[in-house]
Parts: structure tokens; sequence; C-alpha cells
């Protein structure tokens, strides 16, 4: 495959991805969020802050390795636990639907490690604040299906 066609292939998905997050926006809006309240405010305001940063990914970046090498909600993540070395893999999923690997941890992309862990790159070190305490991990790698 040549570079141009991988590069409309890695731009398509990344396109496919932005149309499905905006279906799924309006989709809990109307399914979760039936009165104007701080927490439709918020979650509206996230998500219109999510779309935002993958169409600036989009429009910004020409090579698909830069386009393609960030977390976004789906993709699947390869930690190392900066304490004591475990290695871990979860994918990062919508908390309103069933979009996950069975055998697979997943992490939602509302909660505090879906949060840490989007738009981070390969090689960088997350904090995730929980209520259980502070985690660190390094990313070693990040795939999609």
């Amino acid at each position: 495959m040549s570079v141009n066609a991988e590069s409309h292939t890695v731009r398509q998905r990344w396109l496919d991805h932005l149309s499905d997050i905006e279906s799924e926006k309006v989709q809990v809006i109307d399914k979760f969020f039936f009165n104007e309240t701080t927490e439709k405010y918020e979650f509206k305001s996230y998500m219109n802050n999510y779309i935002a940063q993958i169409e600036h990914y989009i429009n910004e970046y020409e090579n698909d390795a830069q386009i393609d090498s960030f977390v976004i909600i789906g993709s699947i993540v390869e930690l190392e636990d900066l304490e004591d070395g475990e290695i871990i893999e979860i994918q990062i999923v919508s908390p309103f639907g069933n979009d996950a690997h069975n055998t697979m941890d997943c992490a939602s992309y509302m909660s505090p490690m879906g949060r840490a862990l989007l738009f981070k790159k390969i090689d960088e070190i997350v904090c995730v604040e929980t209520p259980a305490g502070q985690f660190e991990y390094k990313i070693n790698s990040i795939k999609m299906l």
C-alpha cells in the first residue's frame, strides 16, 4: 500500500471516529440528560473539547504516524506501572456502550484513567488521580483495532 493510500486510510478512520463520537454525544445527551443540569453541561463541554482536538489533529498533521500516535477513544494502550513495573493493557471505551473486547481490561473515557490517557503519546508518563490515590504509568504502546 502506498503512503498516500495509508494516509487516506488513517485519515478516514479518524474521520469515521469523529462522526461516531458526534453521534454518540447526541445519543448520550438524549438518553441520560433530560434536563439542563451541570452534569449535562460538563458532558457536552467535555465531548465538544474532545471533538475539537480530533479535528485539530486531522487538519494539523499530514503524516500518518503523527495523526495516529495519540490515545483516543477506542485505543488499546499498553501501560507500565512505574511503582511495581507491572504491564497492563486497557482499552479506552465509552461508558455508555459495549464496544470493548471481552478479554481486555477497559477504562471509560469519563473515568480518571480514561481522562488522563486521552491524547497522550508513547513514552509519556501519565499521572492518574483516583479516589484510591495517585498512580503513575508510562505509555509503552498505542494501537487501534
